[in-house]
């Protein structure tokens, strides 16, 4: 762990560490005792401790013949501790918010769940992005982290995004590189800072501006929209 820990952990241009190592856990197993799962738990503090990082921790169950009961509760505590205390932290120290990630590929609408249907126009077509709802996607690699935005993008193809949240197992994002004159509401409403009032009135800020000039600049919309434009939300959008 330490080994790949000191060759891997710099981060690629995709954004990533390039080599982490993960490590498999399993329940019942015989020969294994109550005080096994507090030994577990301890080594995985030991190695936080140390600072070392982990891609993937998996907790597994074996069970049918030749293989001894699991005690449920020790179990369950276990896992419950893991994914608090080291999962959580863990996610946040690898992903962190504001981090840009690259080549994400965008798999499904509305659900993790990969469609026939997400194959056709009403998916893939330019048309649909930045409408409501929900794309999921992830970088191609070894246990890629599950990516959210909330809105949808066209499917099957790959863009940037940065990291605005974290879920148990997964990571909320916004695109980058977005066009302020042409970023719908929902984008808007994605990007840290801006909420759902502060999105309308940058929509129909930009429309009044846009009846005197045809690209108002991302200045003098969020001045006439009264929403601050910070450095977060402005490397969100591409250089106008």
């Amino acid at each position: 762990l330490r080994l790949i820990n000191q060759y891997g952990r710099e981060r690629g241009e995709r954004g990533l560490p390039k080599l982490l190592p993960g490590l498999n856990f399993i329940a019942g197993l015989n020969g294994e005792r109550t005080e096994t799962y507090s030994l577990n738990l301890n080594l995985l503090r030991d190695l936080r401790n140390e600072g070392l990082l982990l891609r993937r921790i998996n907790i597994r169950q074996v069970e049918g013949e030749g293989f001894q009961d699991i005690p449920e509760k020790e179990f369950k505590s276990f896992k419950s501790a893991v994914r608090d205390t080291i999962d959580s932290p863990l996610l946040q120290e690898l992903f962190p918010l504001g981090h840009v990630l690259k080549d994400v590929h965008w798999e499904t609408h509305d659900g993790r769940t990969r469609l026939p249907v997400h194959l056709t126009e009403e998916h893939v077509g330019e048309h649909v992005h930045g409408r409501a709802g929900l794309t999921f996607g992830r970088q191609i690699g070894a246990y890629p982290i599950l990516i959210g935005v909330p809105y949808h993008i066209p499917l099957e193809r790959s863009s940037s995004i940065m990291i605005t949240g974290h879920g148990a197992r997964s990571i909320t994002g916004v695109e980058i590189g977005l066009e302020i004159n042409a970023a719908t509401e929902k984008q808007l409403e994605a990007i840290p800072g801006i909420g759902k009032k502060a999105a309308w009135n940058i929509v129909s800020a930009r429309a009044k501006l846009k009846r005197k000039e045809e690209r108002p600049s991302i200045e003098s919309i969020f001045a006439s929209a009264k929403v601050q434009l910070d450095s977060t939300i402005q490397s969100v959008f591409a250089d106008e």
